[in-house]
């Protein structure tokens, strides 16, 4: 998966809204997310921010917007992110790899 910048990342959600509202009413944002997925473009809805956001992946321990178990189970705690694609669990491992 191809890592984006900020600028980049808002570039995709406005994006992928416009394509939204141009699908039928009963297109759901489920519906979208996975044939978004099927063509390669990895996104997760955002109830925050009411958009489809690209998924980001920890480099360390491969933890993402949607599934932070691993690091649940390895600190007792969510996680959250610390750089676009480090999350708090993995603080110090980071530089190392």
């Amino acid at each position: 998966m191809r890592r984006m910048g900020k600028a980049s990342t808002r570039a995709v959600c406005r994006a992928l809204d416009v394509l939204v509202s141009k699908w039928p009413a009963e297109y759901t944002p489920a519906e979208a997310a996975g044939d978004l997925t099927a063509c390669g473009i990895e996104v997760f809805w955002s109830d925050e921010d009411e958009c489809f956001r690209p998924l980001r992946v920890c480099r360390v321990c491969g933890c993402n917007d949607l599934d932070c178990s691993r690091c649940i189970e390895r600190t007792g705690q969510l996680c959250h992110w610390v750089e676009r694609d480090l999350c708090s669990a993995c603080v110090g491992e980071g530089s190392q790899r």
